[in-house]
């Protein structure tokens, strides 16, 4: 366990402190703007609905927007069906972040996470990723066993957010 300066508690691996709701979080990807919360263990999943359905809905009003437009030429279906690519294009983008790290089994933060190696001079590494168990175990950590619920908000991630199973062919 780890120690946070600003809380003066211990945290779990994958718990970071944010700044913005003064607290630890628990397997923290980011402090997200948009939901006014931070993406973590316990909401993940459901961040990650959401950018499906927003992507789905943007790219669904973009081409009924272009469909009508093609038949009246309005300026104003015009700003709506461009404003929907636009938004479709900013959450595909954002979506296909977060299933690259769903099936890398990391979080935004991890993915930033530098460490310095130094041996003739300094060199930035990518740390070692040793929470990846492979594509199908990292996707039931975070979505659970049931396929059928991979789509609805309904259900919670694998494990309690405070231990999670460790890949020991990277730690040797």
């Amino acid at each position: 366990l780890r120690w946070c300066k600003k809380c003066e508690i211990m945290k779990p691996d994958r718990a970071h402190h944010c700044s913005i709701c003064g607290i630890c979080v628990l397997k923290m990807d980011h402090h997200c703007p948009w939901i006014n919360n931070c993406v973590w263990f316990g909401n993940y999943r459901f961040f990650v609905q959401f950018l499906f359905y927003g992507f789905m809905y943007s790219l669904l009003m973009c081409i009924w927007s272009f469909q009508i437009l093609f038949q009246t030429l309005d300026f104003h279906l015009l700003f709506v069906a461009t404003l929907g690519l636009v938004f479709a294009l900013a959450l595909l983008s954002f979506l296909g972040l977060h299933l690259y790290y769903i099936s890398t089994n990391q979080t935004t933060i991890e993915s930033l996470e530098k460490r310095v190696l130094c041996l003739d001079e300094c060199i930035y590494v990518t740390r070692r990723n040793i929470y990846n168990l492979g594509f199908i175990r990292n996707w039931q950590q975070v979505v659970g066993n049931a396929v059928v619920f991979y789509l609805l908000p309904v259900g919670t991630a694998m494990g309690n957010g405070l231990e999670f199973p460790i890949n020991q062919q990277e730690i040797e």
